[in-house]
Parts: structure tokens; sequence; C-alpha cells
């Protein structure tokens, strides 16, 4: 094992293009949408909607370190490991279990991306396949993959975290009670391009902007905090949201002053 990492910039674009295969496949392949904490709307599911990210987990180490069998191996079944182990946690867990769903989303991708830059950071071999061919250096693609894998996580990865944390909170409808789903996939849609819009502030350091879309926020639906659970549902989950935007924003801001 090399003492210094990555071994190349060819190494640091594998692990880029790694960490943008895991945000594919575990938050846009197949059924996405979330589930912490809302079992009525998230029946039981055919597992053969997850085909579509094992065989993105699969094929893509495959093209990147295919030369290196046991790299490749380890990185195959570490990535269908940790999958199966969140799509479980998601579905069938227990409420101990589902109680965690934000410690979980993090920890499980965490654990993901420490992996994957121990086992791609020290390859030193070409890869298989090159899966992109641009006009630029491999430091500027790795570093467009992560800021793709970044705001896809913090992104639609966000909107499973900040359920969690609402379910955790004990703010969100129980099921029991009567749920507005088309309220609910309204609020998950706003809060996807809250993130977006917040991320893309905070890395352009354009902090007052910043503040001002939050206070905007707030002043538009200022006549519903009369309503007591809505005033800590929307304070629960706008922290929560801004501050996963917020770190969204801070690596893509360290991202681009390293690589490009």
């Amino acid at each position: 094992m090399n003492i210094l990492w990555p071994a190349s910039d060819e190494s640091l674009l594998v692990w880029s293009q790694l960490l943008l295969t895991w945000v594919v496949a575990m938050y846009y392949a197949g059924r996405t949408e979330s589930v912490w904490g809302r079992t009525q709307l998230a029946a039981s599911r055919n597992w053969y909607t997850a085909l579509p990210r094992f065989a993105l987990l699969i094929l893509v180490p495959i093209a990147l370190t295919g030369r290196r069998v046991v790299p490749t191996a380890l990185l195959v079944l570490i990535g269908c490991a940790l999958a199966t182990l969140l799509m479980w946690a998601r579905e069938k867990g227990n409420e101990r279990w589902r109680s965690r769903g934000a410690e979980l989303e993090i920890g499980i991708t965490g654990v993901y991306v420490a992996m994957s830059a121990i086992i791609a950071g020290n390859l030193s071999a070409h890869p298989l396949i090159s899966l992109l061919r641009l006009p630029m250096s491999e430091r500027r693609i790795a570093a467009l993959c992560f800021a793709a894998a970044i705001l896809g996580f913090f992104v639609r990865g966000g909107t499973q975290i900040v359920r969690a944390i609402l379910n955790k909170a004990g703010s969100l409808p129980r099921k029991a009670e009567q749920v507005d789903e088309v309220e609910y996939n309204r609020g998950r849609l706003v809060g996807s391009i809250e993130r977006l819009l917040l991320a893309g502030m905070v890395a352009a350091g354009s902090y007052a902007a910043l503040a001002f879309t939050i206070a905007a926020k707030g002043l538009v639906r200022s006549k519903e905090f009369e309503n007591r659970n809505f005033a800590e549902y929307f304070l629960i989950g706008t922290l929560a949201s801004t501050a996963l935007a917020m770190a969204a924003g801070g690596l893509l801001r360290l991202v681009f002053i390293k690589l490009w």
C-alpha cells in the first residue's frame, strides 16, 4: 500500500466516480421516496426495484478497477453490503432502527466514502473502461464528479435525513392521522430546491443572500405559525435542511479550491 494518498490523479478520479455511483444508486435509481417515519406512504415494495442499484454498484467498480481483481471484489462487496443494510433499515427495520434514520443515512454513506477512499486511493492501474472523457485534467473531472455527488446526496439524500429528523422529533403525522400526500410531495420538492439554492450560495460565499432566502421562507408562511405543531415542524425542518445545505456548500467550496 502506498503511503501517499491518493496514489495519483487517476486514483482520485476513480474515487470520485465511485462516490457519484453510490449517490445515484442509493438516491436516484429505483423508487427513492422518503420512508423514514412514514410507513403509510411507503407500502411494501418488491425487491426487484433495487436491481438498478445493485447493477450500478457492481458494474461501475468493475469498469473502473477491473484490472485489479481484489480491489474490484472488495468495492463490489462493500457497496452491495452497505446498500442492502441501508435498504433493509429503511423498509424492514424495527422502530429502534427507524428512529435513527438520519444517523443511518449519513453513517452508512460515510462508511462507503471511507472504504472506497482507502481502496481506490491506492490504485495505480489504468481503469478497464474510462467512463468520462473530457478535454480537461483528471483533477478537474474529479472535481465535477465530487460536486455532482455532493449535490446529489444533500439534495435527494437530504430529504431522507430531514424526514428522519422530523420523525425523531415527533413532528411528522402518525399513521392514524390523515396525510395530505400532495402537500407531502410538494414539501419534499421545495426542500430539495431550497437545499440546492442554499448550497450554491454558501459555495459562492453569498451569505447575505443566504440569510435573505431563509427569512423570506419564514415570511411567506408566517400566518401558519399560530399552529404550534406546524411551527415546530417548520422550524426543525428548516434548521435541518439549512444545516445540510451549508455543509454541502462548504464541501463544494473546498473541492473547487483544492482541485480546480
